[in-house]
């Protein structure tokens, strides 16, 4: 049994799954690592190694 997880659009606020957020016509590539919100076809990537950084100083300097 394949394990799906609900993802949250951050422009939207929609909630969706997994099989859900496959992207339609990428003309870059089929692996882009792009999720697409369904609810308003915007496409982000889930997790940011620069934006988690920027987040960790943040806390750091206001605890």
């Amino acid at each position: 049994m394949e394990k799906t997880s609900r993802h949250r659009c951050p422009l939207c606020g929609g909630e969706f799954q997994d099989p859900e957020m496959k992207c339609k016509g990428c003309l870059i590539s089929k692996d882009c690592g792009l999720l697409c919100c369904p609810h308003c076809g915007y496409s982000y990537k889930e997790r940011s190694a620069l934006v988690d950084f920027f987040k960790s100083l943040w806390r750091k300097v206001n605890p």
